[in-house]
């Protein structure tokens, strides 16, 4: 199989197994998420509903608490009131007091108070309405309330639930006085029930402290009727989370209040649940085909656009193998490939320029060669003559002579030697040298000085690496104006060796400097001097420049040129300080297997 259909077939399949693994995993997160967010949210709205129901009722018992208190109200009920004028008055004052505190409550249908023997006080309220309240009566932690039940007051018939408490004395806390109902209209509660919503069809219900069932199946109906057929099922959800009721399956919550003792109650149907967690896979399904289908389309796309440009490079790698370095790649298209393109055409294109400079560096090689084997030739010939006309003019007695041609046979001697590095020291003998018979022939034109760091005057240079630089400035710095100065300086500059020697001749132009510098910087063989083997028989700075980066690593020693205030400054960095003995830091060896 082609590597373009098993990255068709592998990523594919890749992308298949991921969406199924995450529709999958999606699936039961979704459910798990949506139970618990329904569950809690749920939860919370029956703690809430609760909490509405407790605040009417802990205000009616507030409401019951101030009318227990008031001293009036103490004292009439720790009286015998007979039911006669005085009495009747009495009751009529207390019945204004006691109305005077429901009006703050307008849920409150009324307030009534019990004597000790249990005797109406009011003229509004018969013993029957007493008797449905006391009914069945259940409490909480705190409040005794009825169960839902009808009264028959004068003024109206109301379905009411009654808060009951016993009124104390307050000398003797164990001396019962009389008793204290407040009945709250039903619609209160209806309206709490009513505003709470149940999502998917749910269904709440309250049960009071009687276990009277009040049920809210859906809309905004509330069954106050009694619930007997759920009754029982209801009193058994205490401690389960999960219940069936008419063959379906539901998820029951229930919270109870610690003030009345009521429950609420929420059953949540879970194929209503299942349903909304399958539509929801259904659509991503549906929209996971989409994306496959998409998916294959631009898969198919970027193989095609990743294994195209491949061919090209295949091909071109070919036909370099066979030895064919012209091949250039022509790729139209603007993205990561062009730059991968363009970088191979330019390492080919630099591979083939490479290739010609090593076999160009071979050619300029072999007649550099060639050339110090013929130019070898002539100074031994010179050697031995020079050595003839010394000793003529010392016979003769000519000074001199002597003296010049004692200097230009240390010269001679020098060029035939086959030692690449001298020291220092000897380099600068050799320069003086060189001026001495220069002084000769121009008089004292030229002052010169020298300066060497004390301990390095033993150190290792390329032969001819001072001499030549003080010709050039000579000649081409210092005769132009007739006389002047030039001062040489050897220093230690970090590991290495600095060597400047400046002249206050004619100068040069900066744009002549630049060049020069460039020519230097890149080398013999490069752009600028490519094949030119004949400033080969020049000594000058190319020269020097030449055998220094041959003899220490590429990149390291430097030389270049500075324009000064007047005349010019030539500038020689080599990077390691070798001695006359060959050591380096210890080392012993060759001066220049040392630096390479």
């Amino acid at each position: 199989m082609s590597l373009k259909k098993q990255m068709i077939l592998y990523f594919s399949c890749l992308m298949i197994g991921i969406f199924v693994l995450m529709e999958v995993i999606n699936g039961a997160q979704a459910y798990s998420l949506l139970e618990k967010n329904i569950t809690s949210s749920i939860s919370e709205s029956l703690g809430l509903g609760l909490q509405n129901m407790d605040y009417y009722f802990q205000n009616a018992g507030n409401i019951c608490a101030s009318i227990m208190a008031d001293e009036k109200v103490q004292g009439i009920l720790r009286e015998e009131v007979e039911e006669n004028l005085e009495g009747k008055i009495l009751f009529r004052e207390l019945n204004k007091m006691v109305s005077q505190y429901s009006i703050t409550a307008p849920y409150i249908t009324k307030i009534y108070l019990l004597n000790k023997d249990g005797k109406i006080m009011s003229q509004e309220v018969d013993g029957e309405d007493f008797a449905k309240a006391s009914d069945g009566m259940g409490s909480g932690k705190t409040l005794k309330i009825s169960s839902l039940h009808r009264t028959g007051y004068i003024a109206g018939d109301t379905e009411v639930f009654s808060l009951v408490k016993e009124i104390y004395a307050y000398n003797d806390p164990t001396r019962q006085i009389g008793t204290i109902v407040v009945d709250v209209d039903y619609h209160i509660i209806d309206g709490v029930i009513r505003d709470f919503s149940l999502p998917m069809n749910g269904m709440a219900a309250l049960v009071d402290g009687q276990g009277e069932v009040f049920l809210k199946k859906d809309g905004r109906n509330v069954n106050w009727n009694s619930a007997d057929e759920y009754k029982e099922l209801f009193l058994e959800l205490q401690d389960k989370d999960r219940v069936k009721l008419d063959g379906k399956s539901y998820i029951a919550l229930t919270r109870q209040s610690e003030v009345t003792g009521w429950r609420m109650l929420a059953l949540i149907p879970r194929d209503e649940l299942v349903k909304a967690i399958f539509l929801q896979l259904r659509l991503t399904i549906f929209l996971l085909l989409i994306c496959l289908v998409i998916i294959g389309l631009v898969t198919r796309k970027i193989i095609f656009s990743i294994y195209g440009p491949l061919n090209l490079l295949m091909d071109s790698m070919a036909k370099i193998e066979k030895g064919d370095f012209d091949t250039q790649i022509t790729y139209e298209k603007k993205d990561e490939f062009s730059r991968l393109i363009h970088g191979y055409n330019m390492m080919v294109a630099k591979i083939k320029l490479l290739l010609e400079e090593i076999i160009e560096k071979e050619k300029t090689k072999r007649n550099a060669e060639l050339y110090a084997l013929q130019a070898q030739i002539n100074p031994h010939f010179l050697y031995n003559t020079l050595n003839s006309i010394r000793y003529f003019a010392k016979s003769y007695q000519v000074p001199e002579i002597r003296d010049m041609t004692t200097a230009l046979i240390q010269l001679s001697k020098a060029s035939l030697s086959s030692e690449k590095f001298i020291t220092i020291g000897q380099e600068v003998d050799l320069t003086r040298q060189y001026l001495a018979i220069q002084k000769m022939r121009y008089g004292d034109i030229l002052e010169i000085t020298y300066e060497v760091e004390e301990g390095l005057e033993g150190c290792m240079i390329p032969r001819f690496s001072i001499q030549p630089i003080v010709e050039n400035a000579l000649f081409h710095g210092i005769l132009p104006v007739g006389e002047g100065r030039i001062r040489v300086s050897v220093s230690g500059v970090g590991q290495g060796i600095q060597i400047s020697i400046k002249d206050d001749g004619i100068g040069m132009e900066d744009e002549k400097i630049a060049l020069l510098n460039e020519s230097l910087e890149n080398g013999i063989g490069g752009k600028k001097q490519k094949g030119d083997i004949s400033k080969l028989k020049n000594i000058g700075l190319e020269n020097i420049n030449y055998r220094i980066k041959m003899h220490y690593k590429e990149g390291e020693p430097k030389l270049w040129l500075e324009k000064e205030e007047k005349g010019m400054a030539v500038y020689i960095w080599i990077p390691e300080r070798i001695y006359g003995d060959g050591s380096k830091d210890g080392m012993q060896g060759d001066p220049r297997t040392k630096a390479e």
